[in-house]
């Protein structure tokens, strides 16, 4: 499915006592990462989210921490949609070095729901064609 890399570098803000990336820090930065990627399959979120239209919570996430990150640190982060579901989308995010060696490992799944009832909806027809288009 779709692939979209993302460039950044960490910040001292995301670091914790110890001068490396503070965990959290990384399901910030995939998120970053997850807005640029639907900018960049022409899904802007920013539209929906002012209307009201849809609401994308995160409802599963996890990490895997491979290597110490530091501040300063140029960063790439691999989006990859893993799967759509009826009303999910599971994607999965590699923080990479410049050499290419993989920093951390996330997977979040976020699920289409009706921001005023709450409940789940399928995935809009035209968000699942983008996002299962080839890579960007």
């Amino acid at each position: 499915m779709k692939a979209y890399t993302y460039e950044t570098v960490l910040h001292l803000r995301d670091t914790d006592a110890t001068g490396r990336m503070f965990f959290p820090s990384a399901f910030a930065l995939a998120v970053e990462a997850f807005e640029h990627f639907l900018l960049a399959c022409g899904l802007p979120w920013t539209q929906w989210l002012r209307t009201g239209e849809y609401a994308l919570p995160v409802v599963h996430a996890e990490a895997d921490f491979l290597e110490p990150i530091q501040p300063g640190q140029p960063l790439k982060i691999a989006v990859q949609v893993e799967r759509l579901g009826a009303t999910s989308l599971h994607g999965v995010y590699e923080i990479v070095d410049p050499a290419g060696k993989t920093l951390a490992r996330l997977r979040l799944v976020h699920v289409w729901l009706d921001p005023r009832s709450g409940t789940k909806q399928p995935i809009p027809e035209e968000w699942r064609v983008r996002l299962q288009a080839p890579d960007l």
